[in-house]
């Protein structure tokens, strides 16, 4: 995830928080996500979160990378 500005991926991302908050916004929806959530973010969302405490998080990856 970068410090600052968006990111997409061309693959689709599924995370799951573990310990801590996120805020996050995908495409046009802001979510805050706190441990125990997962979320599903489409491949070439346009996607920016914020860590609003430490945070220990699992990011999975599906589809070819290209």
């Amino acid at each position: 995830m970068p410090d600052q500005g968006y990111s997409i991926y061309n693959m689709r991302e599924i995370t799951i928080i573990l310990e801590g908050s996120i805020k996050t916004t995908i495409g046009d929806e802001n979510i805050f996500l706190k441990a125990g959530d997962i979320v599903t973010i489409p491949q070439n969302a346009k996607q920016f979160s914020h860590f609003t405490e430490d945070t220990k998080l699992i990011y999975l990856f599906f589809g070819n990378a290209k």
